[in-house]
């Protein structure tokens, strides 16, 4: 296993490991295809779609407690891992054809292969989805705040937000 382990402080005999997002590998291939009407672009971003489709439904199902943790990862490996295999089995031949039509399309194939065991890495864990979108919408408000707090003006005008915000 090419995993990144960390140390956990709090746990020393907890390994985490990182996973990367699937929305953003296939978001390269979005941009370099608005960018360049790249058909292999294109092509990437119809493979990933299955991917996207048959892990949604599985993990509806398992949320709905309709299939146990065990079975949720089971099929996640017999049902989204071969969509990943053939995924990786294109973008490999891609890079073999040192595509020139884009270079944004070079570069996605590339973001994609460099971090490939971390993006099949959520097939593992039952807690963990193909993409961090619902985390970054979790997170947002508190980095907007962090960012709109800059523009309080003076210390006065940041004790009324506190006000405000709590």
């Amino acid at each position: 296993d090419s995993a990144i382990s960390y140390w956990n402080e709090n746990n020393p005999e907890h390994k985490i490991e990182l996973s990367n997002c699937n929305v953003h590998s296939r978001r390269k291939f979005t941009d370099s295809l608005k960018a360049t009407k790249s058909p292999t672009a294109k092509e990437a971003i119809d493979l990933y779609e299955p991917i996207f489709k048959k892990d949604s439904e599985l993990r509806e199902l398992f949320d709905e407690k309709k299939i146990s943790e065990e079975e949720f990862l089971e099929r996640r490996q017999k049902e989204v891992k071969p969509l990943f295999d053939s995924l990786h089995k294109w973008l490999l031949e891609k890079k073999a054809l040192d595509i020139r039509e884009s270079s944004k399309t070079k570069e996605a194939i590339n973001y994609c292969l460099n971090r490939w065991d971390n993006l099949i890495r959520f097939l593992n864990y039952s807690y963990l989805t193909a993409s961090t979108n619902s985390a970054e919408q979790t997170v947002r408000p508190f980095t907007l705040l962090r960012k709109n707090s800059m523009f309080y003006g003076s210390g006065e005008g940041a004790r009324s937000s506190c006000w405000i915000l709590t």
